[in-house]
């Protein structure tokens, strides 16, 4: 990547949070927005970042990055806004890095420069020239990372108190696109433990199904909280030539994430068409560095050197994709598997049976993991369990559990419920 940076001031960035701070939690008085924009492909369009402080404290300074949900808006300028022009500043830092970029702005060390409460305060201008494919447009975002130094996005009062501001993306859209694409990316999003892994699936989706010979992927994530451990084909890519694959799977492990190539055959061998629904096509394992309480986003930015791009290959032409982001969430407990009350590895009658006995049987067992027995996922163990077990056991057609049934996971449902011990076969 190639790094531009713009320096207002010979005082290192690094020295503009130097005062102490008390962080807080996110903050409803202060807001940065990225405007909604719109322009003819191919031509250039303007954005503002705009900070709303509806609170009663003058403000000292400023750190957040933005970056292009996909790479189809190419940054051409960014300049200060008229909101603190003619302020001084000890410390103001843009630093570019390809279409994204960061900004930490101190305006005083000491003394009495500041911005006071207003709304609608133009903080910077951006011009990118537009190139977005997707019928849906394209967002502008608040990133934590991997634009610039990590962390969240800060607003720092004239006492030197941190707040977390809430942010608003900002969608660009183009008219006149040449070529929309038909393909999407989706990552589905998965729950784990901490110091546990989880197999998230990335899927392609084409709403014309049209034949393909291969695509590449590039996927960013929290570096401080996950690792990548393992990628794998699967679906339909992994079905391919028998099973054994296609012809070339190529894969690197980036410290922030990982990319991947696939080109299906070389002469003569089978395409695939993929569903509008979506069809898998990569597995990746993450495992959880941190602990209960870490989440991470799983966007499609290109990273690498070179950086890997993001396009399906059809006839031989690369075509940009649309894009979904998911997002791996850190629960507290163990993994478990819906329905099996009795953690003997199967879900049966067996389990309505331990379900009433523990509901209605004075000293009868109690299990380990509410969560496995609360079959209807509404947060409470009672009857309405083994009911809905029974009815998913011996209906036609089974209605099935809510997830993760069929398959181990974690409760997504904020409840009182807890996993104290995994059930049988859950890691």
């Amino acid at each position: 990547m190639t790094w531009r940076t713009r320096s207002l001031s010979a005082v290192a960035v690094v020295l503009s949070w130097a005062i102490p701070a008390v962080c807080g939690a996110q903050s409803f008085l202060h807001q940065l927005r990225v405007t909604d924009a719109d322009s003819a492909w191919g031509d250039v369009v303007d954005v503002q970042v705009l900070y709303d402080n509806t609170s009663a404290d003058d403000v000292r300074g400023w750190s957040f990055s933005v970056a292009p949900q996909y790479g189809q808006l190419n940054l051409l300028d960014l300049l200060r806004g008229d909101g603190f022009v003619g302020l001084a500043a000890d410390v103001d830092e843009l630093v570019e890095i390809g279409d994204g970029w960061r900004a930490d702005v101190l305006l005083a060390f000491s003394g009495s420069v500041s911005l006071p409460p207003a709304v609608d305060i133009e903080l910077y201008r951006a011009t990118y020239l537009n190139e977005v494919v997707c019928p849906n447009g394209a967002l502008l975002q608040f990133i934590d990372g991997p634009v610039g130094a990590p962390g969240p996005s800060e607003i720092r009062l004239f006492d030197g108190t941190v707040v977390e501001p809430t942010v608003s993306s900002g969608r660009v859209t183009a008219t006149g696109i040449p070529s929309p694409t038909d393909f999407t990316y989706v990552a589905s999003p998965v729950a784990m433990g901490a110091g546990s892994t989880a197999t998230v699936s990335f899927l392609i989706a084409d709403v014309v199904e049209q034949d393909s010979q291969g695509f590449s992927m590039s996927v960013t994530h929290d570096a401080s909280s996950f690792n990548v451990i393992d990628i794998d084909a699967s679906g339909p890519v992994a079905a391919l030539s028998g099973g054994a694959g296609p012809v070339f799977f190529g894969t690197s492990i980036e410290s922030n994430g990982w990319t991947g190539g696939v080109i299906y055959f070389f002469i003569g061998g089978p395409p695939i068409a993929y569903s509008m629904a979506g069809d898998p096509a990569v597995d990746v394992t993450y495992q959880s560095t941190g602990g209960a309480g870490d989440g991470t986003e799983l966007r499609f930015e290109s990273i690498g050197s070179p950086p890997v791009s993001n396009v399906v290959v059809v006839a031989g032409a690369s075509i940009p994709v649309c894009a979904e982001s998911g997002v791996i969430t850190v629960l507290d407990g163990e993994s478990f598997r819906r329905g099996d009350i009795n953690s003997d590895g199967s879900i049966d009658i067996a389990d309505a049976v331990s379900a009433l006995s523990a509901l209605f049987i004075a000293g009868a067992v109690i299990p380990d993991c509410l969560d496995a027995g609360d079959s209807n996922d509404d947060g409470s163990f009672d009857l309405g369990d083994p009911v809905t077990l029974l009815t998913s056991l011996f209906s036609t057609p089974a209605p099935g559990l809510p997830a993760p049934w069929p398959d181990c996971g974690f409760d997504l449902t904020a409840d009182a419920l807890t996993c104290d011990v995994p059930t049988l076969g859950c890691p």
